[in-house]
């Protein structure tokens, strides 16, 4: 690294916390919040969190859904909001759309933390296939040409 080189403190922040448990995250985000809320709000702008997984284009969100293990999505799919839900529905088959509804709805009850880790399995996943260039995790609102 150059003395010139720009070290974007915020960005690498947040892929450190993105790898933490959510509520490790919030606790974390939040002690920043008490002394530096300007850093906080710019370590929050640049988390990706499992529901920002419906932000993502739909292209990105199939690759995704191929890549990660079915047990893994089913888990993750229990704390997602409806929208996360909806999103991936749309970006799968219709019969692995049925496996996951129909798991999902007979699997028993899990832990909390075991749908945390899931959903953190998965976002390893993402950004495994983000920085080999395979998914964009930009928004679907950002302008490509």
């Amino acid at each position: 690294m150059s003395k010139d080189e720009e070290v974007n403190g915020p960005r690498i922040a947040a892929e450190i916390l993105s790898r933490m448990a959510p509520e490790t995250q919030t606790r974390i985000v939040a002690n920043i919040e008490a002394s530096a809320p300007e850093l906080a709000l710019k370590i929050s702008d640049e988390m990706f969190r499992f529901d920002d997984i419906a932000e993502l284009p739909d292209r990105s969100i199939q690759v995704l859904a191929q890549a990660v293990n079915h047990h893994d999505l089913v888990v993750a799919l229990k704390k997602a909001l409806p929208k996360t839900k909806e999103k991936i529905y749309q970006n799968i088959s219709e019969r692995k759309r049925s496996l996951l509804t129909n798991d999902g709805d007979t699997m028993a009850p899990v832990k909390s933390s075991e749908v945390d880790f899931a959903q953190r399995r998965i976002m390893n996943t993402l950004e495994e296939l983000r920085q080999a260039g395979k998914i964009r995790t930009e928004s679907i609102q950002d302008v490509w040409v």
